[in-house]
């Protein structure tokens, strides 16, 4: 009899839809490939309206308490093995494949404990002999200051051990080029990969929450990641000129949030207008709802970077509104480079204004420029790599 595979996923969790959808698109294809699996899921906290006995997969919850208990041990391996008994251990000496979905992680903008944190869990998995797969990411900066030297080493020495590594953005791979590294490859966001919805995810059938939503309508989705990084007044005229102006092209306007920080400025820019045609989405959407929300639309006006990939996923055009180098590379792979807007720079509101008239004018060549993008980057897609990697 076949020995079902057993795999360890970590990085992601439910904290925002982000990190859900890319944790439900990794097990999806594990499910749809490997019929039979056993997919664990390492987690710190589980809000209370889940229902963990639902899922399709196993939930470590105090995932980084045992972590932790396990790196603690510095004896010999054979020992390490025996001595160590709580649930983690048990688990990875099963595991055949650790795979990490943090999104960004290892990078100096997050501090070096934060990198250690990071590197460890690579070094706890080769302790078990396990094989760990880095699935897309952003990489760097590594601007350590006075730990430069040490911690560089370290993660040239720890990412060696990887047995892939997938690079989300160009800036990334070369910086581990640099390091001399030969396991990286580079490879869009996992998400926008799989031509499939989510699958496999929920035992029961569980009812999704699916708005009805007006002809003719446009959704906007802030972010406080690039409101932390403009002036207030800035940021809030932004959005008011853009509704404004759809507005007056006798469109609806619906806002929406795609994380928990964002619900107060949707809020706010819901209320920048007094307006029948503008409508707060006031719930937060898991991304399975998501997933059939972003097609109703004609077109999206976005800075969460998930949201722009959902929103791609459906064919449906976006205009966005970034704070990282991961939203020009994600416009680029399937050339809508000329509506992203980098807010660490100065936007000019008239070219954003410009970039919806675009929109609305070309809405339907734009969704087939997306289209043939986004099919040929499923046709190639990391997880028939991950598969040639796993056979050897």
């Amino acid at each position: 009899m076949k020995k079902s595979k057993k795999y360890l996923i970590i990085g992601g969790g439910f904290h925002n839809n982000g990190a859900e959808s890319m944790l439900y698109t990794l097990v999806s294809e594990l499910k749809d490939r490997e019929p039979g699996c056993e997919v664990f899921v390492g987690m710190n906290k589980v809000k209370s309206d889940r229902i963990l006995n639902d899922y399709n997969f196993k939930i470590i919850e105090n995932y980084t308490e045992l972590r932790k208990r396990l790196l603690s041990f510095k004896t010999s391996f054979k020992d390490f093995i025996r001595g160590k008994k709580n649930e983690l251990n048990d688990i990875l000496n099963k595991i055949d494949v650790v795979f990490d979905i943090s999104g960004f992680a290892l990078s100096s903008q997050w501090g070096v404990e934060h990198s250690s944190r990071f590197l460890n869990v690579i070094k706890l998995a080769k302790r078990y002999r396990t094989k760990v797969i880095l699935m897309p990411q952003s990489f760097g900066p590594f601007d350590y200051g006075e730990h430069k030297i040490p911690l560089i080493k370290d993660i040239k020495k720890t990412l060696s051990k990887v047995d892939l590594i997938f690079c989300r953005e160009k800036e990334g791979y070369e910086l581990l080029k640099e390091l001399g590294l030969k396991n990286i490859e580079l490879s869009t966001d996992m998400v926008l990969q799989r031509g499939k919805e989510y699958s496999n995810i929920i035992k029961n059938n569980v009812k999704l929450d699916i708005p009805e939503i007006k002809d003719n309508s446009v959704l906007i989705i802030p972010n406080e990641r690039v409101h932390e990084r403009m002036n207030h007044d800035n940021f809030m005229n932004i959005y008011k000129e853009v509704i404004s102006h759809l507005l007056a092209k006798n469109m609806n306007v619906y806002i929406s949030y795609y994380a928990d920080d964002d619900v107060a400025l949707a809020k706010e820019i819901a209320n920048l207008i007094n307006n029948a045609n503008i409508h707060l989405l006031d719930k937060k959407y898991n991304c399975l709802e998501y997933e059939k929300i972003f097609s109703k639309f004609k077109f999206v006006i976005s800075s969460r970077f998930h949201s722009v990939v959902h929103s791609y996923k459906n064919f449906v055009p976006c205009l966005v509104l970034g704070w990282a180098v991961k939203y020009k590379e994600l416009c680029h792979s399937v050339n809508q480079d000329d509506i992203m807007f980098d807010c660490r720079e100065n936007v000019n509101i008239h070219d954003i204004i410009n970039a919806t008239d675009t929109l609305i004018t070309n809405r339907e060549s734009r969704s087939f420029t997306i289209k043939e993008a986004v099919t040929n980057i499923q046709q190639n897609s990391c997880f028939n790599r991950i598969w040639e990697v796993l056979k050897k």
